[in-house]
């Protein structure tokens, strides 16, 4: 059956590859060089503006720029705001249409950024609140999922990237 996609879709995917293409290529050591954030900045803006992204795209983004900075591929640094952006169209999808592992992964990324000093603020509290709702709300949750998330809370706790709910302000002593 034929398919009509938009031209904000098809943006929207160009976008996600090349930067998913990066990631790997960084990812299984074929990448010389390194890429600077605010280079990559203008493409996630454009994302963020292009609305109803895919949440394996979102993923795929966020778990190649992770890629990129732990492989020191990446300088720079990208804002927690900007990244709180682009998480969500998550929340325009109910939790069945979500794959735990997408929202996982798309932590495990800013997780990443933020172990290598390249995430630049803290995430919004209620930004991890609606991903957490919505990983605990899934139908398809296992432990594994459960653990992951924990695990990488723990990393941008630990690099002082997370804001309590109740204080708004940083959890790192």
């Amino acid at each position: 059956m034929l398919q009509l996609v938009s031209q904000k879709d098809i943006e929207a995917r160009l976008i996600a590859n090349s930067i998913n293409s990066l990631g790997n290529l960084a990812l299984h050591g074929k990448l010389t060089g390194s890429f600077d954030a605010k280079d990559l900045k203008p493409l996630l803006e454009r994302l963020v503006t292009l609305k109803d992204i895919d949440p394996q795209a979102i993923a795929n983004i966020l778990t190649s720029l992770g890629n990129l900075a732990i492989n020191g591929k990446l300088t720079g640094s990208f804002e927690a705001k900007d990244l709180s952006l682009l998480l969500q169209p998550f929340s325009t999808f109910a939790a069945k249409d979500i794959q735990p592992r997408q929202l996982g992964n798309s932590l495990n990324g800013i997780g990443k950024l933020a172990i290598k000093g390249r995430l630049i603020g803290q995430l919004p509290a209620e930004t991890i609140d609606m991903l957490l709702n919505l990983l605990l709300s899934s139908p398809l949750l296992s432990s594994m999922d459960i653990s992951n998330a924990v695990n990488n809370l723990g990393r941008l706790f630990k690099a002082g990237s997370l804001r309590t709910l109740s204080e708004g302000r940083s959890t790192r002593s």
